[in-house]
């Protein structure tokens, strides 16, 4: 790597920062549950070495409210917890540190992914394999020639395409809306992400040059199963697909293959237990596809129709309408709506006036595909791969398109744009031609890029606190000023899980937590959190019928607030509607 390439990285790599990080606490405008569960049970193990509901040092899972949680998120938080106390820029620290860093190894895996053998590699691999003089010749010829190619083009000033596909990508997945999105909040699946392109990368250069780097590359996406669930199919299968494309490789080093796949196996092993477990299987019954009942009615009226003929158990087989469904929900994600126009209809994944991608990268996109099957790298097949399998997981659930269910597949879609565009440029014939490509397609793409940077920062978090549960931070530090004052304290959770929240904001004692929570455990391994301490959690009037404590707070939607309680705050959502109203009453 040149000065002018590493100058250019240290740019992209400093934009990226910069568009994680800047008030990265204040936008998105509140913690999900999520996030304040992460956060909470990293400050747990801190402080006690155990998390909310007293397990030493999980391994396994975090219960959590009873989603079971992979765990790396939760141990990558402890530090940042550690340094800066726990508050929004530490719980999502992690996301956005290794989202930059997301950026860099893109760079690079780019780079040695389509990075062509040099000539005394063949050399000395032919040298090995014991081939003629004559052929040795003949390799070295053509690298000559290859040499004398280079040469000629760079005293015609023409770009180096190996140096700018690896800038190109890094650049617009540094700038891209999905990837800054999911890189501010405390999402599972981007660090998940990080550690799928990281683990890319090893095992490239362990395919180059350097087959001991397979441990790495191995440990790399266990850490990505480890973290978020999507992994624990997407990996097998890309992994079985890289094996097939390079096989011939992988047998010259099976050696550091053998290791690698023992190692593998050790480390996914706790893992094991788990997924065969009710608890393991939770998440996957709620979401997918194949638990749909209304399928299986379908096919079964269908045939009852058609009088139960041969002809009508084939046609209607609910097997075949499970393959249409998920053949369905798996081509969502390559809806141009959702792609370039409005994004996930989930205002957390995009700002719903921005695609996952920019419009302005919809041809280029589609022209990459066509470039980068003119590569004869198998870097191609990779990429092709990547794209595809990534979007399995996806496939199966039943909320499509889903931005982050399908965040393991970035940054194949920049690393396409990134041919697309290298590729016209490299097919104009005139440097004037190429000079007006390049301004008209900067002009549109940051023309694009700033309306998405004024949308997010200026009216995004107004538009949609209330998706972000924004609201609690404010009451809880209300609450929190007069929580000495009363004998109880009832909280509506009608926004969902109110409790993380008071033991975050109040950063409630763990070790007390654990002795003095009220949980409740339903049949499908959900928790609930009836109460702790003075609070008590739940429907807002069955509370009050249940407690004659004395003097009580009341934290719930203004319908629920009886008229004879006196309001001592009302907190809004960023739009102005109210949120929460706190008040008081003797009971």
């Amino acid at each position: 790597m040149n000065n002018r390439e590493k100058i250019i990285l240290v740019c992209i790599l400093f934009l990226a920062f910069i568009l994680r990080f800047y008030k990265l606490g204040q936008n998105p405008p509140s913690l999900t549950w999520d996030e304040t569960a992460i956060g909470y049970n990293a400050y747990s193990i801190l402080k006690t070495g155990r998390d909310e509901h007293g397990r030493f040092l999980p391994i396994n899972y975090f219960t959590s409210f009873g989603d079971y949680k992979p765990p790396i998120s939760v141990y990558l938080t402890i530090p940042s917890v550690a340094i800066f106390g726990l508050n929004e820029f530490s719980t999502r620290f992690p996301s956005a540190f290794l989202g930059t860093l997301t950026v860099l190894i893109t760079y690079f895996l780019v780079k040695k992914m389509f990075n062509k053998d040099s000539g005394v590699t063949k050399f000395i691999s032919l040298s090995n394999k014991g081939q003629s003089l004559k052929t040795k010749r003949t390799v070295l010829k053509k690298e000559s020639n290859r040499l004398k190619s280079v040469i000629s083009n760079l005293l015609n000033l023409e770009p180096r395409t190996s140096s700018l596909e690896p800038a190109i990508a890094s650049l617009l997945l540094a700038i891209s809306p999905w990837h800054i999105l999911s890189s501010r909040a405390g999402f599972e699946a981007n660090i998940a992400t990080f550690f799928i392109v990281l683990g890319a990368y090893f095992f490239i250069k362990a395919i180059k040059n350097k087959g001991w780097l397979l441990l790495l590359s191995a440990f790399c996406f266990l850490l990505s199963i480890y973290t978020f669930n999507t992994p624990r199919l997407f990996v097998p299968i890309f992994l079985f697909g890289l094996s097939i494309i390079y096989r011939k490789k992988l047998f010259q080093i099976k050696k550091w293959v053998l290791l690698s796949t023992f190692f593998g196996l050790i480390l996914i092993a706790p893992l094991i237990p788990h997924f065969l477990s009710p608890e393991g299987s939770l998440r996957f019954k709620e979401v997918n596809i194949f638990t749909d009942l209304e399928v299986i009615k379908t096919a079964n009226q269908r045939i009852s129709a058609e009088e139960n003929s041969f002809l009508a158990r084939i046609l209607h087989n609910r097997r075949i309408g499970y393959t249409l469904l998920f053949t369905k929900h798996y081509f969502d994600h390559f809806n141009p709506g959702y792609l370039f126009f409005h994004g996930d209809v989930n205002p957390k994944f995009s700002t719903q006036d921005t695609g996952q991608l920019y419009l302005i990268e919809l041809p280029f996109l589609i022209l990459g595909l066509f470039f980068l099957f003119k590569q004869k790298q198998k870097g191609k097949w990779v990429i092709l791969l990547w794209l595809l399998s990534g979007l399995i997981p996806a496939g199966t659930a039943r909320e499509t398109p889903h931005a982050l269910r399908t965040l393991v597949t970035l940054p194949t879609w920049q690393i396409l744009i990134a041919f697309g565009v290298l590729g016209i440029f490299n097919e104009l014939k005139t440097k004037r031609y190429k000079k007006i490509f390049v301004f008209m397609f900067s002009c549109f793409h940051v023309f694009m890029f700033l309306c998405f940077l004024h949308n997010y920062f200026l009216h995004y978090p107004k538009e949609f606190s209330r998706e972000w549960q924004y609201g609690y931070k404010q009451t809880v530090l209300y609450t929190k000023e007069i929580v000495e004052d009363y004998d109880e304290i009832l909280v509506s959770n009608v926004y969902g899980r109110p409790y993380v929240y008071f033991l975050y904001y109040f950063q409630y004692s763990p070790l007390k937590y654990q002795q003095k929570a009220i949980r409740e455990k339903n049949i499908y391994g959900q928790y609930t959190v009836k109460g702790f301490d003075k609070f008590k959690f739940g429907n807002l009037g069955g509370l009050i019928s249940e407690n004659k404590a004395g003097k009580v707070l009341l934290v719930g939607r203004s319908e629920e607030i009886l008229k004879e309680a006196m309001v001592l705050k009302e907190i809004k959502f960023l739009n102005g509607e109210t949120a929460f109203i706190i008040s008081e009453i003797i009971l």
